[in-house]
């Protein structure tokens, strides 16, 4: 990757939002990481190095805010940012200042590589225009999305990728089925995967929650099988903190239910491969979250995907399904969309 040192011998900085509690980001590091590692030593910023030390043992994990971290980026030879939709509506003070971080040290002589990123209209003016400064002098720069192209300074200056994620493989066969067992998940077929979000506004948030409930709760009432609500991520998004997570969506869901007590709750923090295998495990998914319908496309599992992003809107027409608004329908769509994609119906 860098010109001025020998092959294996570059050291390289991956900054993302990794080891942060998401497990999308998670699998995107997996994915990126064998590819720094072929170039030299790599070391990866984060909230929390240690979960990143957990993924992949060969990168040195260091905090995101130290004094190595510093030394990290005044020592590295190349910075890449690598996936992750970091850059748009709600980011966080310090990633905002991540432009102008990289743009200092591209002035510097260091090589810049933005790599399969997700950078949106909605993000602030000022970061919007550091980072098509930073692509201008970037060694190498890809997103995974038409509007990120066009945000970053268009199809002339950035190439277009898919998600990194879309290659993670499936997990250990024997580590699902004991995640599944955990959550209170039998033998039970099908199984249906819902994955919902914090961030669309607590009026939009409340109103799908309530008519997917619905729409399982007819499902349920004529059919066999079980839900499991996969949490992507222990955080809210746009800044939410621990104030709404996927975790409570998945209790809210459960709650509104008359069949509620087929709702199983897999746990936030999997390793990414694992989730990827509940997936591949289950008859349909209905997601909010771009990995999990990522990673139902992968799996060639039919997707009810709800949207009120870009990324998503973008990614679900790709694969040939229309976006679904949150607060924009019925419990009839749903049920009708189970019975016509949930396999083996069998009437109770």
């Amino acid at each position: 990757m860098s010109r001025r040192r020998r092959p294996g011998a570059e050291r390289v900085l991956l900054i993302g939002n990794y080891g942060n509690g998401n497990i999308g980001d998670d699998a995107i590091l997996i994915q990126m990481a064998p590819e720094a590692l072929a170039h030299g030593t790599v070391t990866a910023l984060s909230r929390h190095p240690q979960r990143v030390a957990e993924l992949v043992p060969e990168v040195e994990a260091t905090s995101m805010v130290s004094l190595a971290a510093v030394r990290a980026l005044v020592t590295s030879d190349t910075v890449v940012i690598g996936g992750g939709g970091m850059f748009g509506r709600g980011l966080p003070p310090l990633v905002a200042c991540l432009p102008f971080v990289l743009l200092g040290a591209s002035y510097l002589g260091k090589e810049i590589e933005l790599r399969s990123v997700g950078a949106y209209p909605d993000m602030p003016a000022p970061v919007g225009w550091a980072l098509r400064k930073v692509v201008l002098r970037a060694r190498h720069a890809s997103a995974r999305d038409t509007a990120s192209v066009d945000a970053l300074g268009g199809p002339d200056h950035v190439t277009q990728v898919r998600d990194p994620a879309w290659d993670l493989p499936v997990g250990d066969p024997g580590e699902v089925r004991a995640v599944l067992e955990e959550a209170g998940a039998g033998s039970a077929c099908p199984l249906i995967a819902v994955s919902l979000k914090p961030g669309a506004g607590d009026p939009v948030v409340s109103q799908c929650v309530a008519t997917v409930a619905a729409g399982l709760d007819r499902w349920a009432a004529d059919h066999e099988g079980e839900i499991v609500f996969l949490s992507f991520s222990d955080k809210g998004d746009y800044q939410l903190g621990a104030a709404l997570t996927d975790d409570d969506l998945g209790r809210r869901l459960r709650e509104s239910m008359v069949h509620g007590h087929r709702v199983r709750l897999v746990r936030p923090g999997l390793h990414p491969t694992v989730m990827r295998g509940i997936i591949d495990r289950c008859s349909a998914v209905v997601a909010m979250r771009l990995h999990a319908q990522i990673f139902a496309a992968a799996a060639g599992r039919p997707v009810f995907g709800l949207s009120f992003e870009p990324k998503c809107d973008e990614f679900l027409a790709s694969i040939g399904v229309v976006p679904v608004r949150p607060d924009r329908f019925s419990v009839d769509d749903l049920a009708e969309w189970l019975d016509g994609s949930v396999p083996q119906p069998s009437s109770r």
